[in-house]
Protein backbone atom coordinates (compact mmCIF):
# COMPACT_ATOMS: atom_id res chain seq x y z
CA UNK A 1 0.00 0.00 0.00
CA UNK A 2 1.35 3.43 -0.99
CA UNK A 3 1.20 6.36 1.47
CA UNK A 4 1.06 10.06 0.57
CA UNK A 5 4.14 12.07 1.31
CA UNK A 6 4.09 14.77 3.99
CA UNK A 7 4.61 17.62 1.41
CA UNK A 8 1.56 16.40 -0.57
CA UNK A 9 -0.61 16.33 2.56
CA UNK A 10 0.51 19.86 3.53
CA UNK A 11 -0.24 21.15 -0.03
CA UNK A 12 -3.77 19.69 0.00
CA UNK A 13 -4.51 21.17 3.41
CA UNK A 14 -3.31 24.63 2.29
CA UNK A 15 -5.50 24.42 -0.86
CA UNK A 16 -8.63 23.58 1.14
CA UNK A 17 -7.93 26.43 3.57
CA UNK A 18 -7.47 28.99 0.76
CA UNK A 19 -10.66 27.79 -1.03
CA UNK A 20 -12.68 28.15 2.15
CA UNK A 21 -11.27 31.66 2.79
CA UNK A 22 -11.96 32.88 -0.79
CA UNK A 23 -15.70 31.97 -0.78
CA UNK A 24 -18.38 34.65 -0.10
CA UNK A 25 -20.85 34.80 2.76
CA UNK A 26 -23.59 32.24 2.10
CA UNK A 27 -25.96 33.80 4.64
CA UNK A 28 -28.59 35.98 2.83
CA UNK A 29 -29.01 39.58 4.00
CA UNK A 30 -31.94 40.51 6.21
CA UNK A 31 -35.13 41.91 4.68
CA UNK A 32 -36.97 41.43 1.36
CA UNK A 33 -34.93 40.95 -1.85
CA UNK A 34 -34.27 44.14 -3.83
CA UNK A 35 -35.62 44.78 -7.38
CA UNK A 36 -33.49 43.14 -10.05
CA UNK A 37 -35.52 43.87 -13.22
CA UNK A 38 -35.90 47.23 -14.96
CA UNK A 39 -39.18 48.57 -16.29
CA UNK A 40 -39.57 49.54 -19.97
CA UNK A 41 -39.36 53.20 -19.03
CA UNK A 42 -36.07 52.55 -17.22
CA UNK A 43 -34.65 50.70 -20.24
CA UNK A 44 -35.92 53.35 -22.66
CA UNK A 45 -37.86 56.38 -21.48
CA UNK A 46 -41.25 56.50 -23.23
CA UNK A 47 -43.71 59.34 -23.61
CA UNK A 48 -47.40 58.66 -23.12
CA UNK A 49 -50.02 59.97 -25.56
CA UNK A 50 -53.40 60.42 -23.89
CA UNK A 51 -55.00 63.25 -25.96
CA UNK A 52 -55.29 64.25 -29.62
CA UNK A 53 -54.05 66.02 -31.64
CA UNK A 54 -50.49 65.24 -30.55
CA UNK A 55 -47.27 66.57 -32.13
CA UNK A 56 -43.99 64.62 -31.93
CA UNK A 57 -41.15 67.04 -32.58
CA UNK A 58 -38.30 65.33 -30.70
CA UNK A 59 -36.77 61.86 -31.16
CA UNK A 60 -37.86 59.14 -28.78
CA UNK A 61 -40.36 56.40 -27.99
CA UNK A 62 -44.07 57.18 -27.70
CA UNK A 63 -47.14 55.09 -26.89
CA UNK A 64 -50.92 55.36 -26.63
CA UNK A 65 -52.51 54.89 -23.22
CA UNK A 66 -56.03 54.30 -24.60
CA UNK A 67 -58.14 54.66 -27.73
CA UNK A 68 -58.44 58.30 -28.79
CA UNK A 69 -60.62 60.44 -31.08
CA UNK A 70 -59.97 63.60 -33.08
CA UNK A 71 -61.88 65.95 -35.37
CA UNK A 72 -58.58 67.13 -36.92
CA UNK A 73 -55.26 65.27 -37.25
CA UNK A 74 -54.31 62.46 -34.90
CA UNK A 75 -50.53 62.25 -34.40
CA UNK A 76 -48.07 64.42 -36.35
CA UNK A 77 -44.37 63.48 -36.54
CA UNK A 78 -41.71 65.98 -37.58
CA UNK A 79 -38.60 64.43 -35.96
CA UNK A 80 -36.20 61.64 -36.90
CA UNK A 81 -35.73 58.46 -34.84
CA UNK A 82 -39.27 58.10 -33.53
CA UNK A 83 -41.02 54.92 -32.40
CA UNK A 84 -44.79 55.06 -31.99
CA UNK A 85 -46.55 52.07 -30.43
CA UNK A 86 -50.34 52.27 -30.52
CA UNK A 87 -50.45 49.48 -27.94
CA UNK A 88 -53.38 47.85 -29.71
CA UNK A 89 -55.55 50.95 -29.31
CA UNK A 90 -57.49 52.91 -31.95
CA UNK A 91 -57.19 56.40 -33.40
CA UNK A 92 -60.71 57.45 -34.38
CA UNK A 93 -61.60 60.16 -36.84
CA UNK A 94 -64.99 61.42 -35.86
CA UNK A 95 -66.41 61.71 -39.37
CA UNK A 96 -65.64 65.42 -39.77
CA UNK A 97 -61.92 64.76 -40.34
CA UNK A 98 -61.98 63.68 -44.00
CA UNK A 99 -59.19 66.10 -44.94
CA UNK A 100 -56.94 65.05 -42.05
CA UNK A 101 -54.55 62.20 -41.26
CA UNK A 102 -54.62 59.67 -38.46
CA UNK A 103 -50.80 59.65 -38.42
CA UNK A 104 -48.82 62.11 -40.48
CA UNK A 105 -45.01 62.10 -40.78
CA UNK A 106 -43.53 64.93 -42.85
CA UNK A 107 -39.93 65.83 -43.66
CA UNK A 108 -38.71 68.27 -46.32
CA UNK A 109 -37.66 67.84 -49.95
CA UNK A 110 -33.99 68.14 -49.01
CA UNK A 111 -34.12 66.31 -45.69
CA UNK A 112 -36.58 63.40 -45.49
CA UNK A 113 -37.37 62.06 -42.05
CA UNK A 114 -35.45 58.91 -41.13
CA UNK A 115 -36.05 55.92 -38.87
CA UNK A 116 -39.73 56.28 -38.04
CA UNK A 117 -41.41 53.10 -36.72
CA UNK A 118 -45.19 52.86 -36.25
CA UNK A 119 -46.75 49.66 -34.98
CA UNK A 120 -49.61 47.74 -33.40
CA UNK A 121 -52.86 49.64 -33.69
CA UNK A 122 -56.04 50.62 -35.52
CA UNK A 123 -56.81 53.83 -37.43
CA UNK A 124 -60.28 54.57 -38.73
CA UNK A 125 -62.36 57.43 -40.09
CA UNK A 126 -59.70 59.90 -41.31
CA UNK A 127 -58.98 61.20 -44.80
CA UNK A 128 -55.73 59.24 -44.78
CA UNK A 129 -55.01 56.66 -42.11
CA UNK A 130 -51.21 57.04 -42.46
CA UNK A 131 -49.45 59.59 -44.63
CA UNK A 132 -45.66 59.69 -45.08
CA UNK A 133 -44.38 62.66 -47.08
CA UNK A 134 -40.59 62.88 -47.52
CA UNK A 135 -39.89 59.94 -45.21
CA UNK A 136 -37.18 57.31 -45.81
CA UNK A 137 -35.90 54.12 -44.19
CA UNK A 138 -38.91 53.78 -41.94
CA UNK A 139 -41.35 51.06 -40.87
CA UNK A 140 -45.11 50.66 -40.68
CA UNK A 141 -46.21 47.29 -39.33
CA UNK A 142 -49.12 45.47 -37.70
CA UNK A 143 -51.60 48.24 -38.46
CA UNK A 144 -55.29 48.05 -39.34
CA UNK A 145 -56.54 51.00 -41.38
CA UNK A 146 -60.19 51.33 -42.35
CA UNK A 147 -62.80 53.82 -43.48
CA UNK A 148 -60.38 56.35 -44.99
CA UNK A 149 -62.16 58.95 -47.13
CA UNK A 150 -59.19 58.91 -49.50
CA UNK A 151 -56.19 56.56 -49.09
CA UNK A 152 -55.40 54.08 -46.35
CA UNK A 153 -51.56 54.19 -46.44
CA UNK A 154 -49.93 56.92 -48.53
CA UNK A 155 -46.18 57.31 -49.19
CA UNK A 156 -45.09 60.33 -51.24
CA UNK A 157 -41.80 61.73 -52.52
CA UNK A 158 -43.60 64.37 -54.58
CA UNK A 159 -42.22 67.66 -55.94
CA UNK A 160 -38.49 66.80 -56.08
CA UNK A 161 -38.57 64.99 -52.75
CA UNK A 162 -37.80 61.43 -51.70
CA UNK A 163 -39.73 58.65 -49.98
CA UNK A 164 -37.34 55.72 -50.30
CA UNK A 165 -36.46 52.50 -48.51
CA UNK A 166 -39.59 52.21 -46.37
CA UNK A 167 -41.30 48.97 -45.32
CA UNK A 168 -45.04 48.39 -44.96
CA UNK A 169 -45.66 44.92 -43.54
CA UNK A 170 -48.44 42.89 -41.95
CA UNK A 171 -51.00 45.66 -42.41
CA UNK A 172 -54.70 45.40 -43.18
CA UNK A 173 -56.36 48.17 -45.20
CA UNK A 174 -60.10 48.19 -45.93
CA UNK A 175 -62.99 50.34 -47.11
CA UNK A 176 -61.06 53.29 -48.54
CA UNK A 177 -62.58 55.97 -50.76
CA UNK A 178 -59.64 55.78 -53.17
CA UNK A 179 -56.41 53.74 -53.19
CA UNK A 180 -55.75 51.19 -50.47
CA UNK A 181 -51.94 51.57 -50.41
CA UNK A 182 -50.44 54.28 -52.63
CA UNK A 183 -46.75 54.97 -53.36
CA UNK A 184 -46.12 58.02 -55.53
CA UNK A 185 -43.02 59.70 -56.89
CA UNK A 186 -45.06 62.49 -58.51
CA UNK A 187 -42.39 64.86 -59.88
CA UNK A 188 -40.09 63.29 -57.28
CA UNK A 189 -39.00 59.85 -56.14
CA UNK A 190 -40.56 56.95 -54.24
CA UNK A 191 -38.21 54.01 -54.78
CA UNK A 192 -36.83 50.93 -53.05
CA UNK A 193 -39.83 50.45 -50.77
CA UNK A 194 -41.24 47.09 -49.61
CA UNK A 195 -44.88 46.11 -49.16
CA UNK A 196 -45.13 42.64 -47.66
CA UNK A 197 -47.87 40.42 -46.30
CA UNK A 198 -50.59 43.08 -46.44
CA UNK A 199 -54.33 42.71 -46.99
CA UNK A 200 -56.29 45.29 -48.99
CA UNK A 201 -60.05 45.03 -49.48
CA UNK A 202 -62.90 47.17 -50.76
CA UNK A 203 -60.84 50.08 -52.04
CA UNK A 204 -62.63 52.77 -54.03
CA UNK A 205 -59.69 52.94 -56.45
CA UNK A 206 -56.63 50.76 -57.03
CA UNK A 207 -55.82 48.25 -54.29
CA UNK A 208 -52.03 48.82 -54.31
CA UNK A 209 -50.74 51.57 -56.61
CA UNK A 210 -47.13 52.38 -57.49
CA UNK A 211 -46.94 55.61 -59.47
CA UNK A 212 -43.95 57.30 -61.08
CA UNK A 213 -46.17 59.90 -62.72
CA UNK A 214 -43.78 62.66 -63.90
CA UNK A 215 -41.22 61.22 -61.49
CA UNK A 216 -39.79 57.86 -60.40
CA UNK A 217 -41.22 54.86 -58.60
CA UNK A 218 -38.50 52.26 -59.18
CA UNK A 219 -37.18 49.12 -57.52
CA UNK A 220 -40.08 48.57 -55.14
CA UNK A 221 -41.17 45.12 -53.94
CA UNK A 222 -44.74 43.92 -53.38
CA UNK A 223 -44.96 40.37 -52.05
CA UNK A 224 -47.36 37.99 -50.30
CA UNK A 225 -50.24 40.46 -50.48
CA UNK A 226 -53.95 39.75 -50.87
CA UNK A 227 -56.13 42.30 -52.67
CA UNK A 228 -59.88 41.91 -53.10
CA UNK A 229 -62.85 43.92 -54.37
CA UNK A 230 -60.99 46.93 -55.78
CA UNK A 231 -63.09 49.39 -57.76
CA UNK A 232 -60.22 49.79 -60.25
CA UNK A 233 -57.16 47.57 -60.72
CA UNK A 234 -55.96 45.23 -58.02
CA UNK A 235 -52.31 46.31 -58.41
CA UNK A 236 -51.15 49.04 -60.77
CA UNK A 237 -47.66 50.16 -61.83
CA UNK A 238 -47.89 53.54 -63.54
CA UNK A 239 -44.96 55.31 -65.19
CA UNK A 240 -47.09 57.57 -67.35
CA UNK A 241 -46.66 61.21 -68.41
CA UNK A 242 -42.86 61.26 -68.75
CA UNK A 243 -42.44 59.31 -65.54
CA UNK A 244 -40.97 55.91 -64.85
CA UNK A 245 -42.02 52.85 -62.90
CA UNK A 246 -39.15 50.48 -63.60
CA UNK A 247 -37.52 47.44 -62.03
CA UNK A 248 -40.27 46.68 -59.54
CA UNK A 249 -41.02 43.14 -58.29
CA UNK A 250 -44.46 41.64 -57.64
CA UNK A 251 -44.56 38.10 -56.27
CA UNK A 252 -46.88 35.65 -54.55
CA UNK A 253 -49.85 38.01 -54.57
CA UNK A 254 -53.54 37.06 -54.79
CA UNK A 255 -55.94 39.47 -56.52
CA UNK A 256 -59.67 38.78 -56.72
CA UNK A 257 -62.74 40.64 -57.91
CA UNK A 258 -61.00 43.74 -59.27
CA UNK A 259 -63.53 45.79 -61.24
CA UNK A 260 -60.94 46.65 -63.90
CA UNK A 261 -57.65 44.78 -64.42
CA UNK A 262 -56.14 42.39 -61.92
CA UNK A 263 -52.57 43.68 -62.43
CA UNK A 264 -51.97 46.64 -64.77
CA UNK A 265 -48.62 48.02 -66.00
CA UNK A 266 -48.71 51.23 -68.01
CA UNK A 267 -46.12 53.60 -69.44
CA UNK A 268 -48.52 55.82 -71.37
CA UNK A 269 -47.91 59.37 -72.56
CA UNK A 270 -44.13 59.33 -73.02
CA UNK A 271 -43.64 57.47 -69.76
CA UNK A 272 -42.13 54.07 -69.13
CA UNK A 273 -42.93 50.94 -67.17
CA UNK A 274 -39.96 48.73 -68.01
CA UNK A 275 -38.03 45.80 -66.58
CA UNK A 276 -40.58 44.80 -63.96
CA UNK A 277 -41.01 41.21 -62.73
CA UNK A 278 -44.31 39.49 -61.90
CA UNK A 279 -44.22 35.94 -60.58
CA UNK A 280 -46.39 33.38 -58.81
CA UNK A 281 -49.46 35.60 -58.66
CA UNK A 282 -53.08 34.44 -58.72
CA UNK A 283 -55.70 36.66 -60.37
CA UNK A 284 -59.36 35.71 -60.40
CA UNK A 285 -62.67 37.27 -61.43
CA UNK A 286 -61.31 40.53 -62.83
CA UNK A 287 -63.93 42.66 -64.54
CA UNK A 288 -61.50 43.37 -67.37
CA UNK A 289 -58.13 41.88 -68.27
CA UNK A 290 -56.36 39.56 -65.85
CA UNK A 291 -52.89 41.06 -66.42
CA UNK A 292 -52.45 44.01 -68.77
CA UNK A 293 -49.26 45.63 -70.10
CA UNK A 294 -49.73 48.85 -72.05
CA UNK A 295 -47.15 51.11 -73.69
CA UNK A 296 -49.85 53.15 -75.34
CA UNK A 297 -50.47 56.83 -76.13
CA UNK A 298 -47.80 59.30 -77.22
CA UNK A 299 -44.75 57.02 -77.31
CA UNK A 300 -45.26 55.35 -73.96
CA UNK A 301 -43.16 52.26 -73.12
CA UNK A 302 -43.90 48.97 -71.40
CA UNK A 303 -40.83 46.96 -72.36
CA UNK A 304 -38.68 44.13 -71.02
CA UNK A 305 -41.07 42.95 -68.33
CA UNK A 306 -41.31 39.30 -67.20
CA UNK A 307 -44.49 37.43 -66.24
CA UNK A 308 -43.96 33.92 -64.92
CA UNK A 309 -45.91 31.20 -63.13
CA UNK A 310 -49.06 33.28 -62.76
CA UNK A 311 -52.59 31.86 -62.73
CA UNK A 312 -55.39 33.90 -64.27
CA UNK A 313 -58.97 32.68 -64.07
CA UNK A 314 -62.40 34.03 -65.02
CA UNK A 315 -61.34 37.43 -66.34
CA UNK A 316 -63.99 39.55 -68.02
CA UNK A 317 -61.88 40.02 -71.16
CA UNK A 318 -58.34 38.87 -72.05
CA UNK A 319 -56.39 36.70 -69.66
CA UNK A 320 -53.08 38.48 -70.49
CA UNK A 321 -52.89 41.48 -72.81
CA UNK A 322 -49.85 43.28 -74.28
CA UNK A 323 -50.59 46.47 -76.20
CA UNK A 324 -48.18 48.87 -77.88
CA UNK A 325 -50.77 51.00 -79.70
CA UNK A 326 -49.17 54.42 -80.34
CA UNK A 327 -46.30 53.37 -78.10
CA UNK A 328 -44.12 50.34 -77.31
CA UNK A 329 -44.79 47.02 -75.61
CA UNK A 330 -41.73 45.07 -76.72
CA UNK A 331 -39.24 42.51 -75.45
CA UNK A 332 -41.47 41.15 -72.72
CA UNK A 333 -41.32 37.51 -71.60
CA UNK A 334 -44.39 35.43 -70.72
CA UNK A 335 -43.44 32.02 -69.34
CA UNK A 336 -45.34 29.18 -67.61
CA UNK A 337 -48.53 31.16 -67.00
CA UNK A 338 -51.97 29.56 -66.92
CA UNK A 339 -55.14 31.23 -68.23
CA UNK A 340 -58.55 29.68 -67.62
CA UNK A 341 -62.06 30.94 -68.38
CA UNK A 342 -61.10 34.24 -70.03
CA UNK A 343 -64.02 36.24 -71.42
CA UNK A 344 -61.86 37.21 -74.38
CA UNK A 345 -58.62 35.93 -75.90
CA UNK A 346 -56.41 33.97 -73.51
CA UNK A 347 -53.12 35.76 -74.39
CA UNK A 348 -53.45 38.83 -76.63
CA UNK A 349 -50.60 40.77 -78.25
CA UNK A 350 -51.34 43.96 -80.19
CA UNK A 351 -48.71 46.04 -81.99
CA UNK A 352 -46.05 44.41 -79.86
CA UNK A 353 -42.66 43.16 -81.04
CA UNK A 354 -39.90 40.76 -79.96
CA UNK A 355 -41.92 39.31 -77.10
CA UNK A 356 -41.40 35.70 -75.96
CA UNK A 357 -44.33 33.47 -75.04
CA UNK A 358 -43.06 30.16 -73.64
CA UNK A 359 -44.74 27.21 -71.94
CA UNK A 360 -48.03 28.90 -71.14
CA UNK A 361 -51.31 27.03 -70.72
CA UNK A 362 -54.51 28.51 -72.14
Amino acid sequence: MKTASIPAILFAAMTLTLSAQSGGDLTPPAGAPGKTMKSLDEVEARTAISTLPFNISTPGSYYLTKSLSSTTDGVTITANNVTLDLNGFTLNGSGTSASHEGIRATGTTGAPLQNIAITNGVITGFGYSVKFTYVSNSLLTQMRCSGSAFTGIFLSGESSGQCDGNTVSNCNVSNTGSQGIYLTGFSGQCSGNTINNCRVSNSGGVGISLSGYRGQCDGNTVSNCRISNSSNAGIQLDGSTSGQCDGNTLSNCNISNAAFTGIYLTGASAGQCNGNTLSNCNISNSGGTGIGLAGTVSSGQCNGNTLSNCNISSSGSEGISLSGSNGQCNGNHLVNNTVRGAGGIGIYLSRSHSNRVDGNHV
